[in-house]
């Protein structure tokens, strides 16, 4: 099954606990997906970060445009970035390969040498063992290229889906000393994953012993917002603003400039366009102050 990067989901709980304390405060992490993936998707992510209401980015260490984003990470030391552990290749026409050798991840791989599109194919033809050998190759590429992550998250949600997955995400997690994206679990988080296909009342001891062991974990997590134009866009982020509960909330945005390179990749040009020109947007920070939501950043976690 493949997760849908515009979905709402929310994971919605009361607190997060920092120290043993609970937070009353609204604290907002923007997090734009995918960097590295494109020319035009680095063009939009870098400059809603350097505009100040984005503060947090992960890498796709596989795809084409990864030595761009490493070049503008450079010249940004201050930006905070994580890298999105990628096992999916969706696209139709624009495809990426393993960090890996191809003989370490045979389950991984397709017929056209490509990392699978669906999800689902790689839960029934790749190994724990594969998931974690490429995870790790990820990681450690990215730390050789120059790259200080922050943080680790799964592009499309795919190391939810089998429970050796997910324990190897947390474990090296833990390994390079990084913070896992995880939402703090709760009745609402294991309805959302079990209504999305993944097996969620296996994922629960494995994040339960995670949170025990103190991992960073969020309070909500919003994966995406419905609506392609501008407009609708801009009304479900607003939506979103206004209902934050107390505690650390992660909203996932895909900044892209809709041109000729994005429209020829993927047929959500438009939504991830909007989504540059709503945190670029000076409105957009007025109404997050009026609302009293103070934006962080995994760094800050």
């Amino acid at each position: 099954m493949i997760l849908h990067p515009f979905l709402l989901v929310t994971f919605a709980l009361d607190f997060v606990f920092a120290s043993g304390v609970p937070l009353k405060e609204k604290l907002l992490i923007i997090h734009a997906d995918d960097i590295g993936m494109s020319h035009s998707v680095n063009r939009a992510s870098f400059a809603v970060m350097k505009a100040g209401l984005v503060r947090s980015g992960s890498v796709m260490v596989p795809c084409p445009w990864i030595l761009e984003a490493l070049q503008l990470a450079t010249e940004s030391p201050e930006l905070d970035l994580g890298v999105h552990l990628t096992l999916n290749s969706e696209w139709r026409n624009y495809r990426w390969a393993p960090v890996s050798p191809a003989a370490l991840v045979p389950g991984l791989i397709d017929p056209q040498g490509y990392l699978w599109r669906d999800t689902s194919e790689i839960v029934s033809r790749a190994t724990d063992a594969e998931v974690e050998q490429e995870m790790r190759a990820q990681i450690e590429r990215a730390l050789a290229l120059g790259f200080k992550p922050s943080h680790l998250d799964s592009h499309m949600g795919t190391l939810f889906a089998r429970p050796g997955f997910l324990k190897a995400y947390l474990k090296l997690a833990q390994e390079f000393s990084l913070k896992g994206m995880l939402p703090r679990w709760s009745p609402e988080v294991e309805t959302t994953l079990t209504r999305l296909g993944f097996p969620a009342a296996a994922l629960k001891p494995i994040a339960l012993e995670a949170e025990r062991q103190g991992l960073v974990t969020l309070d909500q997590l919003v994966l995406g917002v419905v609506g392609a134009s501008l407009e609708d866009r801009r009304r479900s982020y607003e939506q979103v603003f206004r209902n934050l509960k107390p505690g650390v909330t992660q909203v996932i945005i895909h900044p892209g400039i809709s041109d000729e390179e994005l429209n020829g990749i993927t047929n959500s040009a438009p939504a991830r366009d909007a989504d540059h020109k709503i945190f670029s947007d000076p409105a957009t920070k007025t109404l997050l102050d009026a609302l009293n939501i103070r934006v962080i950043s995994w760094r800050d976690l």
